[in-house]
């Protein structure tokens, strides 16, 4: 399984954006950075009302931290591709609530998905195409085979229990990010029946995908990624590229 660690470019948004022809771009950011007040007011200032109303509504300081990097992430990011300031996007949720661009930005054709976790968050964006992305913090999971019999496949549970137990974890976290970034560009959310789609992990190889005829969907127009982020975090990509080749994925860590 490639789960190298990422080689990042480091950088600021104001810089120049990269092409998205032929690539998906990946931005990561620690919420940590909002430790700092004046970028926190920065990143309070360009959230909509609604995202302001949420933001205020959790308990716990890392999780309102994580919400603010992220979002602030999103719209900065967006407004790297295209002349609209970062507080005047505006977004739609399907259903399942997948977010995508609404109002005037809706016309660019620019694709994104959003995740965060303890201590990292992430963004995807891409031209026209599905995407999905997906960051977990491995934290020590005590129910791991339990967990892995409501969320997993048959082969892969065989897979994961076919493993040391010093490696059950990273595999987990692997094949979990793996499932949700799937998910997540489908635009269906949990209403896909986890057990009906599988990933294989191989040393070396990209991931392969297994999909059930009832799922509807062909496995050759994906591409999927997987990866170590930190230490402590693990990655996951899936992109609808169709039937043409691979896209080149580039990752940035960036201070939004």
């Amino acid at each position: 399984m490639p789960t190298g660690s990422i080689r990042f470019s480091l950088g600021h948004l104001s810089e120049a954006p990269r092409r998205l022809d032929s690539q998906a771009h990946v931005w990561l950011a620690c919420p940590e950075v909002a430790h700092c007040p004046k970028r926190r007011q920065h990143y309070e200032d360009v959230l909509s009302a609604s995202e302001r109303e949420r933001y205020s509504l959790f308990h716990f300081e890392h999780n309102r931290l994580e919400y603010l990097v992220a979002h602030a992430l999103v719209r900065n990011t967006l407004s790297r591709y295209a002349p609209i300031e970062p507080r005047d996007w505006s977004f739609k949720y399907n259903r399942y609530g997948r977010p995508e661009i609404a109002g005037g930005g809706s016309t660019l054709g620019l694709r994104f998905n959003l995740s965060h976790t303890k201590g990292l968050v992430a963004c995807i964006v891409t031209n026209a195409l599905d995407c999905g992305i997906d960051v977990e913090y491995e934290r020590p999971l005590d129910d791991l085979m339990q967990l892995a019999c409501t969320v997993f496949s048959t082969n892969e549970q065989a897979s994961l229990n076919s493993l040391p137990s010093e490696l059950q974890l990273g595999r987990f976290y692997a094949l979990w990010t793996l499932k949700e970034a799937y998910i997540k560009a489908r635009g269906l959310g949990l209403s896909l029946p986890l057990q009906e789609f599988s990933f294989e992990l191989e040393e070396a190889a990209s991931p392969s995908l297994e999909i059930a005829d009832s799922l509807e969907d062909d496995p050759d127009e994906w591409q999927i990624l997987t990866c170590q982020a930190t230490k402590m975090h693990k990655l996951a990509v899936a992109l609808r590229r169709g039937r043409t080749a691979n896209l080149r994925v580039v990752y940035r860590f960036v201070v939004p």
